[in-house]
């Protein structure tokens, strides 16, 4: 009898194991990958759970991330990606977060006005959570909000149409632009906190409350920025004590 057979055969059964636990892919040079297949599978790296949302934590172990696929949510309560751990990158690489129900048809729903909750495309668990960024994609049609980032947060070529809240929430020191932030159902850009922000080449067209919404705290607002943006039809204009670079273009709704 061999008797290396039954450990060889232990070994492989833990490393089986240890791979099914970890189930983490890579598209190239330590970035993660997120898609369907895997938020809806196994999880789609260390400190993920299966299901939704998909769960960015230091568990991860890298800061940069990458769709590879469309995701789709089935209920409008529930968030696509949720991040916990602060300067995180995420490249939609041209896919699109929807909420879709089971024969595909886009969910909507309504804003809560509570923020880091309810069905958002993708948020961080507390404003705490600093320095992300995210672009170069969609998000569309979530039962809350599209983006709901913290503080530091870099938005750009993105695309947030349809959501039932808010199309782009931030907290200070963010920057958001070249984003088309159409038919939300709360503000197109919302910074929430004391300003010192900039919001610079965006369209913000038909959104359900203000088009771009800027909390004044003391003074701080004014150290914010906007420019070259076109804001029309939306439920109102710029509410912000931010300086316009006045190269906005603001029509019916407008009001800047």
């Amino acid at each position: 009898m061999n008797v290396l057979r039954p450990r060889l055969l232990g070994l492989l059964a833990s490393s089986i194991a240890l791979l099914a636990a970890a189930p983490a892919a890579y598209a190239a040079d330590g970035v993660l990958e997120i898609s369907q297949a895997c938020a809806a599978g196994p999880g789609c790296f260390p400190g993920d759970a299966p299901g939704f949302p998909v769960t960015i934590s230091s568990l991860a172990g890298s800061h940069s991330f990458a769709l590879t696929s469309d995701i789709a949510v089935p209920t409008n309560a529930e968030t696509a990606i949720e991040i916990s751990r602060t300067n995180v990158s995420i490249d939609l690489r041209g896919f699109e977060i929807a909420c879709r129900n089971a024969i595909g048809v886009p969910c909507g729903g309504a804003d809560d006005s509570t923020q880091f909750a309810g069905g958002d495309g993708i948020r961080v668990t507390s404003s705490s959570v600093a320095y992300v960024e995210v672009h170069g994609g969609s998000i569309n049609s979530m039962g809350d909000d599209g983006l709901e980032l913290g503080a530091h947060a870099w938005v750009h070529d993105l695309r947030t149409i349809g959501n039932g809240g808010v199309g782009i929430g931030t907290n200070d020191s963010s920057e958001i632009r070249d984003c088309q932030i159409h038919d939300n159902g709360s503000h197109g850009i919302y910074n929430r906190t004391s300003g010192r922000s900039r919001a610079i080449g965006n369209s913000v067209i038909a959104n359900g409350g203000t088009g771009l919404q800027m909390i004044l705290e003391g003074l701080l607002a004014v150290l914010s920025y906007y420019d070259e943006n076109v804001i029309l039809n939306n439920g109102g204009g710029v509410a912000a004590g931010a300086f316009s670079g006045g190269g906005n273009f603001c029509g019916a709704g407008g009001g800047c």
